[in-house]
């Protein structure tokens, strides 16, 4: 909420999308919709330093609704030189809530390890602990027999964890541990192994590939590797089900191209989502024209030209000369980055404006666009970013009657090419009930706190 917007200490009733959103299930801490309890007093000599600042994708929705309104409390500068409307804040804060988070694709890889070595209770599987402590991890590393009749009833994956367990890469007894921190902890060299281990054969599979590509022929147990390491798709790559196509998961295979560096970079701990379907779609389009220039005269060849769903591009010179070495630019350009969740094309293509406080232009390339994705904290650099794709996608800033319906046609796409219409609506509605009522939360916060300082002012 501006302070350079009309305020709402006038409204005494509950806003339709508020009330909604205190009846909404969605809604797990209410309480942060209602003023706030005073403070208890300190014990004389005691002091409370700071709690750490909790990361947006880890708040919950009336959380990151209040962290929301101090931030356009705060911004209120880049929301009159961009015109944003009081409705419209409203929009930008509903829709930040929603695209927000930690990167789905570590958080998946990291269920798909925490499984394995782990198991599934609602399936009743233990997983490679279950087998390991029926066996007993001491007679594991003293008999090797006993391991050597172990290991080979594992897969893979299991044989890697195994060996992390036994060489103490893995705290195994941390995992078992009732001390959160302990626990989490070992679950993340949990999560660091698994994703060790994927680039590993990530460089393995893009060997044997470059060497197949490149007309050699690989021998029967190569190419049997090659294969199956292609096919590693799923929730076993960090993949989901909006990665599928026609009942197709995404697979290694689909990231063929980038080096290696920018494989891990999928699974990094940022607000960031790597497109994988994308990618190979882009990665094709471009090898298939690349080919054809190739076998035509200089001054006969054609424009470069990649599109999917996300957008269209022509490749520039510059860009072909970094596509020449690896693809790691079509990753960076089908990744979507931060708070606002845009797709590096939109930075890398010019095609996002906005102003920031002071009323300048501000440039939004590919870099900017990274560096919103490496934070965990909403800044007033996300939401200029986010204004930036309300108005690349046409949206009226400064609408007072816009709608959920009209700006999920807008942003997300109308009903009719949209599966997921309905629930892009709801979903909007709620937040923006939430955050209107984060909203009023706070102002009722400082009218009590400058009617309290009023007897002390000058």
């Amino acid at each position: 909420m501006s302070q350079e917007l009309k305020p709402r200490n006038d409204i005494k009733d509950r806003t339709p999308f508020e009330a909604q959103a205190l009846q909404s299930p969605m809604v797990s801490d209410k309480a942060a919709l209602l003023p706030a309890a005073a403070a208890q007093p300190q014990a004389a000599g005691e002091f409370i330093g700071p709690p750490a600042p909790k990361r947006f994708g880890k708040m919950t929705e009336s959380e990151k609704a209040r962290n929301l309104a101090q931030l356009m409390d705060n911004s209120a500068g880049t929301l009159k030189e961009n015109g944003v409307s009081e409705q419209m804040e409203d929009m930008l804060a509903g829709v930040m809530m929603n695209e927000g988070g930690s990167n789905t694709r570590r958080v998946k890889l990291a269920g798909y390890f925490n499984e394995v070595m782990m198991g599934n209770p609602k399936l009743g599987t233990k997983g490679l602990m279950g087998q390991i402590d029926k066996v007993g991890l001491e007679k594991l590393q003293s008999d090797p027999k006993a391991l050597e009749t172990f290991r080979s009833k594992l897969g893979e994956d299991q044989t890697h964890l195994l060996e992390q367990v036994m060489s103490g890469g893995i705290n195994y007894e941390g995992l078992k541990s009732k001390d959160p921190k302990e626990k989490d902890a070992a679950k993340q060299q949990l999560l660091d192994t698994g994703i060790d281990l994927r680039t590993q054969q990530y460089e393995e599979y893009s060997g044997l590939s470059d060497r197949q590509r490149s007309g050699e022929k690989l021998d029967d147990k190569e190419a049997a590797r090659l294969k199956k390491l292609g096919n590693l798709g799923g929730a076993a790559m960090g993949y989901d089900s909006l990665d599928r196509r026609k009942g197709v998961d995404a697979t290694m295979a689909d990231t063929r191209g980038l080096s290696s560096d920018r494989f891990r970079e999928i699974y990094g701990d940022t607000q960031t989502r790597f497109e994988p379907v994308h990618y190979r779609r882009w990665r094709d389009q471009y090898e298939a024209q690349t080919a054809a220039n190739a076998k035509l005269p200089e001054d006969k060849q054609k424009p470069v030209h990649m599109e999917t769903a996300i957008g269209d591009y022509t490749a520039t010179a510059d860009d072909k000369t970094k596509l020449s070495q690896n693809y790691d630019l079509l990753a960076d350009l089908n990744t979507s980055y931060g708070a606002p969740q845009v797709m590096g094309l939109y930075g890398h293509s010019g095609q996002l404006k906005a102003k920031d406080a002071e009323g300048t232009d501000i440039d939004f390339n590919l870099e900017t666009l990274k560096q919103s994705g490496r934070r965990h904290h909403v800044t007033e650099a996300d939401l200029q970013l986010q204004i930036g794709m309300l108005g690349m996608k046409g949206i009226n800033l400064g609408s007072k009657t816009m709608t959920a319906e009209t700006m999920t046609d807008n942003y997300n796409g109308n009903r009719k090419v949209n599966a997921h219409w309905s629930t892009y609506v709801s979903r909007l509605k709620n937040n923006v009930g939430v955050y209107q009522g984060a909203e009023k939360t706070l102002d009722a916060e400082k009218a009590a706190k400058a009617k309290a300082s009023a007897p002390y002012a000058d």
